[in-house]
């Protein structure tokens, strides 16, 4: 019965050490990588989720550019490859609020203060309601919207 429970505990460890073989990458930031002998060519399979920056023969820089999975790949002076890992790049949480309104989500970085990161949507619907008046609805460029204050007449 130990042979078993030894299996067990061993095929439990499987997916750390493969979880610990991918270089994790916050959006919007960067991390430096270090080899062991000099490089010849450093691969990104997706330059849309990473990008790479070689410093010298034996030191590059990740980006995170998008969120997703990709891979890079070295290979040495003899074309050889000498590092095959992949690359996931999510956003951190840290400094981060996100307000949910029904399907709508906006993103703020928090430091001193907060900030949003959500870009603006590209158009803007709004409907404009009064008494005795049927509901009028208004969709137009959202760099054309200008904030209007809505007030009753004076009496």
């Amino acid at each position: 019965m130990r042979i078993p429970a030894l299996v067990l505990i061993l095929t439990a460890f499987i997916p750390l050490a493969a979880a610990a073989q991918a270089l994790v990458v916050p959006l919007d930031q960067a991390i430096r990588v270090s080899l062991p002998r000099p490089a010849r060519d450093v691969i990104v399979g997706n330059d849309k989720i990473a990008d790479a920056t070689v410093l010298d023969a034996r030191h590059f820089v990740l980006t995170g550019k998008g969120p997703g999975a990709t891979n890079v790949m070295v290979t040495d002076a003899a074309g050889k490859t000498m590092l095959s890992r992949q690359v996931v790049v999510s956003a951190s949480d840290a400094n981060r609020v996100s307000i949910y309104r029904a399907t709508d989500v906006s993103v703020y970085a928090c430091g001193g203060r907060c900030q949003s990161n959500t870009p603006p949507p590209s158009t803007t619907t709004m409907t404009i309601t009064g008494p005795g008046t049927p509901p009028m609805t208004i969709t137009a460029p959202t760099s054309s919207m200008q904030p209007v204050s809505m007030r009753p007449p004076a009496s």
